[in-house]
């Protein structure tokens, strides 16, 4: 299996699910919004799907999410192909337009990250080695449970959406590192996709949803492609609140907005629960603004009874097939600990890149940055969510009406805001991780400034109106260019990201480096993928690196915790029964064992039972088992 199957099973399951949930209502009368948000939909339902699957026991094979997925789409092209065929539209139209320019600006956002994803043979950080072992785990088990001799770091009781979709999804790749690489970077880059036609849904405006697209995808503080689950959730979340929106339209959208929602709730525990916050103040913001509309608080109340009910079914849902198996397995304080919060209030999650920011961490961008939470805006956007503001509070006396959306975008913003900022309070969420949440209204002000200063603008010469307008929104889109695009990046296809903290760093002749790292990367290029590799500490690096270990097997765990005290032959009949090809020892086996792992290493190469393969001296040494 290669590649391009893995990316065709990506996007016939996705817009298939999207169909199936979708086609009975009704959709977008616009061709490029109905089918990419299609995409959008299947995307977040395929994780509920997936649940339901394991609380059945039913193993996530790649061909029973592809067949379930196209079985209706199949049924309704046999009986109205000629219907299908005739709701193609590819008109020149101003909402055709605007969906290209937005479909031009995710293919430029995952060229820029996909550059800088494959521009080194490794894994960036640490969050992504943890990833690959649960990705691979999936792909070969079929099951997102941990064993009794293996707990994932980021799978059970971690919601495990992200690595989920992932593990099923390279079943059909011919590289890990491909598909971590490159479906996060896919997922990034769909997020600001979906955000264009939730913002256009949103503001019930164009040229604002594309103005706040431009600002969203532009600067610094929305997302890089450090490989870790937020990377899904955010894409998640606003097709969860286009479904929202869609309820207006139809009512029956409950029905994928419940699964839209579900799937979103089983990404992250920290963004998942952004998003709840966020939705618990969309929904009280549009009933407040619904009653001041309607003039009576009981029709104002009874106008968003459809959304708050889609809420709660995509929060029912999500309990029923994730939650509280979960806690069944593990208790409370058991689901907490394994998702990294055991000791602490939930009311009171610091970060590990927590701090104080200045206005000039807001305000100006900068290509050096942090890679998981990049930080910055840009002076142009900066600008255009101050005139954004400003717009919103001079156009009052038309609140809430049209401008609805307006009240929901400042009370994010404010919320968002505080999240950022809130290192040194009582109640914080991981504080640095909140930029990218804050971004989100950043951008939709930003887009308001924009329009704001386009209307201003060609008024002045009511003729020429529209030249102008878009003569002000392309010098605005070349001033977020080189004011936070540029610096953006630098940061995500030119800089070079470090493979992880974990590293051993040793001088070798006078010069700093990993002699480890180089010996994986001499094993990725030179060993057949998919051989069987042990590692003795670090169980992700082989399997980072394209090679297969069983480290969740019967019998690891306690051979990786007595080898050190076996004798050559004893490691060596082990390894043969387990039908590994390699094993490495590495700078990690020395720090974590002693001085034993290095022995225990020479008394191996020594015993006539392991071939030599490659070594770098200070820090690997891979030998063959005979």
């Amino acid at each position: 299996m290669g590649n391009l199957e893995a990316l065709t099973f990506f996007v016939v399951t996705t817009w298939s699910f999207g169909f199936t949930l979708t086609s009975f209502f009704k959709n977008a009368d616009n061709f490029w919004e109905r089918n990419i948000m299609r995409l959008g939909i299947g995307l977040a339902a395929w994780i509920p799907v997936g649940m339901i699957f394991v609380l059945f026991g039913i193993p996530l094979h790649w061909w029973l999410f592809l067949i379930i997925s196209i079985i209706y789409p199949i049924i309704h092209l046999a009986l109205k192909r000629q219907k299908a065929f005739n709701q193609f539209d590819l008109r020149l139209t101003k909402a055709n337009i605007y969906a290209i320019i937005a479909l031009f600006l995710f293919t430029l956002t995952l060229q820029m990250h996909v550059t800088g994803a494959f521009s080194y043979p490794y894994l960036e950080d640490d969050d992504s080695w943890s990833h690959a072992i649960a990705v691979k785990y999936v792909a070969e088990e079929r099951s997102v449970l941990d064993t009794p001799d293996f707990n994932f770091q980021y799978m059970d009781p971690y919601p495990p959406g992200y690595d989920m979709w992932l593990g099923v999804t390279h079943q059909l790749s011919s590289s890990l590192q491909w598909t971590l690489k490159f479906f996060n970077a896919l997922f990034i880059s769909l997020a600001g996709l979906f955000f264009y036609f939730f913002a256009r849904r949103l503001t019930g405006n164009t040229d604002r949803a594309l103005m706040a697209t431009v600002a969203l995808v532009a600067v610094p503080a929305f997302l890089s492609h450090f490989i870790w689950a937020i990377a899904l959730l955010v894409p998640l979340m606003f097709v969860a609140f286009y479904t929202l929106i869609m309820i207006k339209q139809d009512g029956r959208w409950i029905i994928p907005s419940a699964f839209a929602i579900a799937g979103a709730l089983i990404v992250t525990p920290s963004h998942s629960t952004y998003f709840g916050l966020l939705a618990a103040l969309w929904l009280a913001t549009s009933t407040v603004a619904a009653i001041k509309d309607k003039g009576d608080v009981f029709i104002g109340i009874l106008s968003q009874v459809r959304e708050g009910l889609a809420l709660f079914l995509g929060l029912f849902l999500s309990f029923i097939v994730w939650w509280l198996p979960s806690i069944v397995r593990y208790g409370v304080e058991g689901t907490k600990k394994g998702m990294g919060l055991g000791g602490t209030s939930v009311f009171s999650v610091a970060g590990t890149g927590d701090r104080a920011y200045t206005l000039a961490d807001f305000v100006v961008a900068r290509g050096q940055n942090m890679i998981n939470a990049p930080i910055g805006f840009g002076i142009v956007v900066s600008i255009l969510v101050v005139i954004g503001i400003l717009a919103l509070f001079l156009r009052y006396k038309q609140f809430p009406g049209k401008y609805r959306w307006g009240i929901v975008a400042l009370v994010w913003f404010l919320f968002a805001l505080y999240a950022v900022n809130a290192a040194n309070m009582p109640i914080k969420l991981s504080p640095f991780r909140a930029w990218v949440i804050l971004a989100v209204p950043v951008a939709l002000l930003a887009g308001e400034g924009a329009a704001f200063l386009g209307a201003l603008g060609s008024s002045f010469l009511p003729k020429q109106r529209t030249i102008i307008k878009y003569a002000i929104f392309i010098i605005l889109i070349a001033g977020m260019f080189f004011t936070s695009y540029e610096q953006k990046y630098q940061l995500n296809a030119e800089a070079q990201w470090p493979p992880g903290a974990f590293w051993q760093l040793v001088q070798v002749n006078g010069q700093v480096g990993s002699p480890e790292l180089q010996g994986y990367q001499w094993m990725r290029e030179n060993v057949p993928h998919d051989s069987r590799v042990f590692s003795f500490w670090n169980a992700a690096l082989p399997i980072g690196f394209e090679m297969n270990s069983c480290h969740w097997c019967a019998g690891t765990k306690e051979f990786r915790d007595t080898w050190i005290e076996l004798n050559a032959t004893d490691i060596h009949a082990w390894l043969r029964d387990n039908d590994y090809k390699y094993v490495i020892v590495s700078g990690q086996d020395v720090q974590m064992y002693g001085q034993g792992a290095a022995d225990k290493a020479n008394e191996m190469a020594n015993s006539g039972l392991f071939g030599p393969t490659y070594q770098q001296p200070g820090g690997f040494l891979m030998l063959e088992v005979i």
